[in-house]
């Protein structure tokens, strides 16, 4: 089949009387990978008429990138409470699966640090990792500092922090929104979703 099929290709077919698109992730040992996106799932059903096309863009196919791409919203206060400095919080589990293939990760939150001491220094540094308790790629960190011997009896700080990068995976993985802060005496380090939405993307990177 690689001599015909692709990585990037997109895919129709019949299934369970219902018309299916998709986009092949990935092409290994006899097995194809087609992502169907939001919009298109398979059932344990016979698959029939298969099409397939090496343009980005053929007749049928929607290409909105809403249908292509996995999102994660959290619209809570997470919080953590009395952080170890330079400790690494899975702060309100948030995470997100990533399917097989190439993906444009991007991640949004709104920071926040709390500390009641005078003059503290503080950093809060966010990633998108493949554990939970770890910084597994710095390219997707972001952080926020906050220093000064002047500063007030109790520091709050907040800054909405970002990043994206493309990353390529072989099998489905997860992806957890992390957070620390290296400050003494911080009593919260917080995502705070109730003011602006915490959220997370992987987008198709065939599109």
């Amino acid at each position: 089949m690689t001599a015909s099929i692709q990585v990037g290709d997109r895919v129709k077919f019949t299934n369970n009387s219902t018309t299916f698109y998709g986009i092949v992730t990935a092409i290994a040992s006899g097995t194809i990978t087609i992502y169907g996106g939001t919009q298109y799932t398979v059932a344990n059903s016979a698959i029939t008429n298969p099409y397939f096309s090496h343009s980005k863009n053929p007749f049928g196919f929607n290409s909105r990138p809403d249908y292509w791409t996995e999102v994660v919203t959290d619209s809570s206060q997470q919080s953590q409470s009395s952080p170890g400095s330079g400790t690494w919080y899975n702060i309100g589990t948030i995470s997100i699966a990533v399917p097989i293939g190439a993906w444009r990760l991007y991640w949004s939150a709104l920071c926040q640090i709390i500390n009641g001491a005078v003059g503290a220094t503080n950093l809060f540094t966010g990633t998108l990792s493949t554990a939970n308790n770890s910084q597994s790629d710095s390219d997707l960190s972001a952080g926020v500092s906050q220093s000064g011997a002047t500063a007030p009896s109790s520091i709050d700080v907040r800054s909405n922090l970002s990043k994206e990068k493309t990353i390529v995976v072989a099998s489905k993985t997860s992806y957890y929104l992390n957070g620390q802060s290296n400050g003494a005496g911080d009593s919260s380090i917080q995502f705070r979703g109730d003011f602006v939405p915490t959220k997370i993307y992987a987008i198709c990177a065939y599109l």
